[in-house]
């Protein structure tokens, strides 16, 4: 009778032992329904993490700085609309953008600089291909517009630290020197003393197609070729804001 009570006793400690490890491991076979369960407890929620979109972020910068950024977004685009109606008046069209382009990255008028450092009203306008900067000492031999505000090359935040000059401001090669210690002929090799660049390579992109800047040309077209081209021309310059790719 001793044996066989203690028999019993023994197969009741394995029963025990065999349901005690079949629950270990379906606990560890689902971490995910236990870890629910710790999460219920302590009243946590999940949320998916869903990325802003891009209009969002600029409604965000509008209602922090409505009055900065109306005035920056504002000037930048005041530049355009003089070009385009002098555009009108004039016949010519002067535009910057990737050769096969319906359409202009930037309208170039009288203000807009040069990569030899020159402003366009210090070029005379001789023919399309024939754009000779007139300063003393200059070579440059045909304009060629490089951005001159941090604005064109998509870095609105810079003139939100105290100490950022715009007039200071140059548009840099990917050898850190900016584009008037380049050569403003041939390929623009880099003049600065030591630097091995052998031709301007932009360290930016255009804030307008997000392409480099010797992707980009300057184009002096007529009222024709324009129309031609299939381009906007006339009133269609100013109204026509609308780039697509």
């Amino acid at each position: 009778m001793d044996t066989s009570s203690k028999q019993k006793e023994e197969s009741g400690e394995d029963k025990k032992e065999g349901m005690d490890t079949s629950d270990g491991t379906a606990h560890t076979a689902q971490p995910g329904h236990q870890l629910s369960k710790k999460k219920g407890k302590k009243g946590y929620t999940v949320h998916p993490v869903v990325p802003a979109k891009q209009a969002e972020l600029v409604e965000v910068a509008k209602a922090m700085h409505r009055e900065q950024f109306g005035a920056q977004v504002k000037n930048l685009f005041q530049w355009e609309t003089d070009a385009a109606l002098n555009a009108i008046q004039t016949g010519l069209y002067i535009g910057w953008r990737c050769p096969h382009y319906l359409w202009d990255c930037f309208r170039i008028g009288d203000e807009s600089k040069c990569f030899c450092g020159h402003l366009l009203r210090e070029h005379q306008i001789i023919s399309d291909i024939s754009v000779p900067c007139h300063v003393s000492q200059c070579r440059c031999l045909m304009f060629c517009f490089i951005p001159s505000r941090p604005e064109e090359v998509g870095e609105f935040w810079l003139r939100r630290r105290a100490t950022f000059d715009p007039k200071a401001w140059r548009a840099q090669c990917r050898c850190k020197h900016s584009h008037e210690d380049h050569s403003a002929t041939g390929c623009h090799p880099c003049r600065h003393r030591g630097c091995c660049c052998s031709s301007f390579e932009s360290n930016f992109l255009c804030a307008a197609c997000d392409r480099r800047w010797e992707e980009h040309e300057t184009f002096f077209e007529t009222r024709e070729t324009r129309r031609r081209g299939g381009r906007p021309y006339g009133t269609d310059t100013v109204n026509n804001w609308r780039r697509t790719l």
